[in-house]
This record gives C-alpha cells, structure tokens and sequence, in this order.
C-alpha cells in the first residue's frame, strides 16, 4: 500500500479577545504606551478595555493606539485630573466602538477626531459628558444605538475657552429614557436627527436643556423625533428646533421652551396628546430673542391639540398650513398665509394678527371657542 504523505498547514495567528485595564503605569499619558495598561501590554482592535479606580491618570489617545476599539468602559471611580476642566480621555485621532460602551462617568475630549458609535454598537451612557474642540463630533452610526438612563447630567458641552459647540451627529437611534437630561453647556450644543435616524423620549422631566444663553440647544431634525413611553411631560428647555422631519407626539405634553422653525413637514400628536410651544430664549445681552416658531407649510395631524402658551412666543405662518385643534392661551399667532384650523380652537388669550392676506381659517366642521 502507498502511503499519502502527511500534510500540515498553517494558519495565521489569532489572539482571543482580552480584557486591558488603564493602569497609568508609563512615564507619560499616552494610549499606545504598553506600560500604561495591565500585563504591560496595549489594547488591540478586538479587546475590551477599562478605566476605573485602579488609575485616574488622565489618558491621550494617540495616532499610534488602534482606530477602533470593540468595547469601552469608563466607570464611575475614574476621574482623569491632568487637565482643567477634567478630563478622561482625550482624542488626538478617530475612535470608533465597535460593540459596546458604557459610560458611568469621567470626561471624553474630542480634540483631534471624532468619536464613533458603530453600527450595530450599543452606548449605555449613565454619566459624564464630551466635550469637543474644533468641530469634532460625536457621531452615532446607522444601527447604533444609545440609551441615555440617570438623572445625572450628561453634558454635550463644554466649560473653558478654546472650545466649540459639540455637535452630535445621530444616524441611529437615541434614547431619552425617565429623568434622564442631556445638557449642553458653555458654546451649545447641536444635534443632528439625520435621515433614517430617530430621537425617542420615553419618560418625563427635562429631556434637554441648556443656559438661557446667547448659545442654546440646537436640534435639527431630518429624521423622526417621537414621545412615547411615560403619559407625562417632557421639557426641553432653551432649544432651538429646526424639523423638516417627522415629529410624533403619542402622549402626555412635549414642551418646548424656546423657538424654532419648520417647512413643509407633518407633526402628529395622538389623542389626548398636546404639543406645547411656550418661547423664552434669551441672547448673552439680556435682550429677548423669543420664542418664535416659523412654520411654513406645516402640517399638524391627529387627534391631539397644539397649545401656544408662553409670553413671549409667536407662532408665524407662511403658505399653507393645517392644525386639528389649537389652544391659544398666550402668545401672538401671525402670519402671511392660510392656516386652517380643522377641528376644535381654543381662544382664551393671546393675540392673532397677520398680513393682509393672511387667513386663519376655522373648517366647515370645526368650532372656535373664544
């Protein structure tokens, strides 16, 4: 019998997945030191890796570290002090989470790049802010998704000079949950729902806020932006909306202090439901910038009642514009073009003016209620 010769191929070499704790061990602060994490060795693309008590050295990623990680912990006993504000992690190059992220405090600096949730990753963030210097961006992939859960602050903003409004720019999904506020401090703050991205309150409190300051919360919705979960009140307060997306309200009352502008979109809100808009920002001077809400073509569907309640908010209307039910309690309603008020209005404050060719319209089946 012939005998076959033995064959052995091989195989490229593959490391499992660890586990690497940031231990500050190295003479300096950078990420791609390996005396600066556990067994002396530094983190790979597939690795897990953990800032807690064990060291609050501060840490610089550098070009030299991995441009993706699969899984980032910051918990709650690690506080980087090198820098003023503090500071955890500083970005000098792109990051991207590929898999998970927890954040149960400390600080993220986007100095040199953008910071990224991945597509498919998870962002439970629990604690602790970005804060972002020239334009750098914390971006939310399509398929990504966040859960914003405590009552702590979680600041998309910033505390010292030279800084930028941070800008979030969400393709995925993000989660409001109850008493749970994103806060933007110093320069602002800007969230973009992108197309195909969706922005859910789910519980009650202020979801948003910013300083009644010339810099406010900006959000600027292409997407769909919906409150649902808890039957209460959402506020976000000091914004600026800006929606040519989709924004449905499915109960209780979403607030809105501030202003903003809308054109050729639809909101929804469901029986029983209320959208109220109630003006109030104010520019660094103290002069009123108030809280004006241009909508232009807009349409307001459902069975549920937009309310105009704030003394110094205006609702200004251009083209051709529609609401179910309207209560005005305070406030202007003006406008240069046809509003239409197809069920029931509400008059028991308030004023109404317009241009001469403005009309408000009250439907063949409506009643107005002065």
């Amino acid at each position: 019998m012939r005998r076959r010769p033995l064959l052995v191929e091989a195989l490229e070499d593959r490391l499992a997945p660890a586990v690497r704790f940031w231990d500050g061990g190295g003479a300096d602060a950078l990420a791609s030191n390996p005396l600066n994490w556990s067994d002396d060795t530094a983190p790979t693309a597939q690795d897990t890796i953990v800032f807690n008590a064990t060291s609050t050295k501060s840490i610089t990623v550098d070009s030299a570290f991995p441009a993706t990680i699969a899984n980032l912990r910051i918990e709650s006993g690690y506080d980087g002090t090198n820098t003023v504000p503090t500071t955890s992690l500083t970005l000098h190059r792109p990051l991207t989470i590929t898999n998970s992220f927890i954040q149960a405090g400390g600080a993220i600096e986007l100095t040199f790049g953008n910071f990224t949730i991945g597509s498919g990753a998870d962002f439970e963030w629990l604690a602790g802010k970005f804060i972002a210097r020239y334009n750098n961006e914390l971006v939310i992939s399509s398929g990504a998704t966040v859960n914003v859960r405590t009552a702590a602050l979680h600041g998309l903003g910033i505390s010292s000079a030279p800084v930028d409004p941070v800008i979030l720019n969400n393709f995925g999904t993000i989660n409001i949950h109850d008493n749970a506020t994103v806060a933007a401090g110093g320069s602002g703050a800007t969230l973009y729902v992108r197309q195909g991205g969706q922005l859910n309150f789910l519980g009650s409190g202020i979801a948003l806020d910013a300083p009644a300051a010339f810099f406010s919360f900006v959000i600027d919705n292409q997407g769909t932006i919906t409150k649902s979960g808890l039957d209460a009140d959402i506020l976000l307060r000091n914004v600026h909306v800006t929606n040519i997306g989709t924004l449905n309200v499915n109960n209780g009352n979403l607030r809105i202090q501030g202003r903003g502008v809308g054109q050729g979109n639809v909101a929804t809100i469901a029986a029983g439901a209320a959208l109220t808009l109630e003006g109030g920002i104010v520019d660094f001077s103290g002069f009123g910038l108030g809280g004006v809400f241009d909508l232009n073509g807009f349409q307001v569907t459902g069975a549920g009642t937009l309310v105009i309640d704030g003394a110094n908010a205006e609702v200004r209307h251009a083209g051709t514009s529609s609401v179910e039910n309207l209560i005005l309690k305070r406030g202007i309603v003006s406008g240069t073009g046809t509003l239409t008020i197809n069920r029931e209005m509400y008059w028991s404050g308030g004023t109404m003016i317009g241009a001469s060719d403005a009309r408000t319209t009250i439907g063949a089946n409506a009643i107005l209620y002065v």
